[in-house]
Order: structure tokens, then sequence, then C-alpha cells
């Protein structure tokens, strides 16, 4: 990945969806983004063609006059909004897909689509939690299960942010395994060391009875501003995609902004 970064975004013509635009256009330049939105109208019947490419002309216009310098592009649609943003992604290989998660909007940002988002395309996806007060981007948590294929996770985190973030990777250990945890980070720490440039990486050990306590406890104490969770098959960290922890971990308060990575 190098050069300026794709990023899509999906959005209903809401306005509980329009701080998730807001959050990347401020966001854009800093990280040398360029931004796709698409706007999506699958369950309103009543929209013709031409209210569609006004509307999306009328968002357009008023998200390249607040934010000039800013390359953006997108488009309208209606129908199945899941399915044209996997097929958009294979076409045009987005670095970044930035969606919201929602309560009541069952139609946009459900888990089901952001549940499909993650699991069968494997462009990083950014899910925001419902908030108006989002964090200012400057610190990354990665979970971690010294899995080898989390280090590009983290390098890929780092071309994603500019390098601009820093970053802790945690793992989560109970009672029983603490031990083991420490001693397994001691070389996890040297393996990331020895391929990864960036000096200030910090690492830790969470002690927690459970992933989603011990990953609150990082994210408060450390004042995480983004969540990495790696998604491997054969890993603790796979769990995190199953429904009940995956609507924990992306709709509760106390959670941050949280990137989904899925790795072979």
């Amino acid at each position: 990945m190098s050069g300026r970064k794709k990023v899509l975004i999906p959005l209903n013509f809401s306005v509980k969806t329009f701080y998730v635009l807001q959050f990347v256009l401020k966001k854009a330049n800093l990280f040398d983004w360029s931004v796709f939105i698409i706007l999506s109208f699958e369950n309103d019947k009543s929209e013709n063609k031409e209210d569609i490419d006004q509307k999306l002309e009328h968002l357009m216009r008023q998200a390249k006059n607040d934010f000039p310098l800013v390359h953006i592009r997108g488009e309208a649609i209606q129908g199945d909004i899941l399915q044209f943003l996997l097929d958009l992604n294979r076409s045009e290989h987005f670095d970044l897909i930035v969606s919201g998660q929602y309560a009541d909007i069952l139609h946009y940002a459900s888990r089901d689509l952001t549940e499909g988002l993650v699991e069968q395309c494997y462009t990083p996806v950014l899910v925001l939690p419902e908030s108006q007060h989002l964090p200012n981007l400057r610190h990354v948590g990665v979970m971690t299960s010294f899995h080898e294929n989390e280090i590009e996770s983290i390098k890929l985190v780092e071309q994603l942010f500019d390098g601009k973030l820093d970053i802790t990777v945690f793992h989560v250990a109970n009672e029983e395994k603490k031990e083991l945890a420490y001693e397994r980070m001691r070389e996890w720490e040297l393996d990331i060391r020895g391929n990864i440039e960036k000096v200030d990486i910090h690492f830790l050990v969470v002690e927690a009875d459970t992933v989603l306590e011990g990953v609150k406890r990082a994210i408060n104490e450390e004042d995480i501003d983004v969540l990495v969770v790696t998604s491997i098959a054969k890993t603790f960290v796979k769990k995190i995609l199953s429904k009940n922890l995956f609507k924990e971990l992306t709709q509760v308060q106390v959670i941050r902004p949280t990137l989904f990575v899925k790795c072979d």
C-alpha cells in the first residue's frame, strides 16, 4: 500500500449516518485518504433516479466545499447494498471500509451489513460506535494471540494511518495463564521489533477473566482510541466475530472505533 489510500463509506440518507462521513473527512488529509461515498436508498421505493442523483450531488457539493483538499467521489444506489459494496470493492480495491453501527437503522448499518463486510471481504473494516463524540485518533490498541500473521496486521495499521499513531500490542490472559502469557509476550516483542521499523510500540498483558473484560480494561487504562482485531482461523481472536461478542465490541459505549483485519 503506497501513496493515497482509498476509503469506502456506505451511507444512508439519514442524519445518524453523517457523523461517519464527517469523521472520515476530518481525518482524510492527515492520513492521505481519498474518499468514495456510497449513498444507499435500498428501502425507499418512493425515490426515483433523478431524486437520488440530486441528493447525492447536494451531498458531494457540500462535502467538497467543507473539505476542498480531500479527493471525494460518490455513487447513489438502490438495491442490495452489501452485495454492491462487495462487488465494488473487488473492482476498486479499497484500502479501508468505514461503517457505523446503529440499533435502530436496521436496513442500513445493521449487524448483518457490518458482519457481512467483515466476513466476506479482506479489506479492513473500521466500525464506528454510535456517538457524536468519537475520540481523536492518537493511540491504537492491537489485540494479539501471538500469531505470526498479526505482524502483517500491525504493518497494515502503520500504512493506513501513515505511521502517525502510537501502538500498544496487548494480550488478554486469565489468572491461570498469565505467567505463560508474560513469557510469550517477551518473545513476541522481539519478533515484532525484528519485523517492524516503528520504535514506539508498547507491549502489554492484560489480566482478566474474559476477553471482553480485558478489552475494556485495556481501552480504559491505556486510553486506546482504536481497537484492532485480527481475525485468524483457529485462534481465540476468531471468537471476536461471534455474534454476541461482536455486538458488544461494536455497540457498547465504552468500546472505541474497532478495526477488523482479516488474515489467512
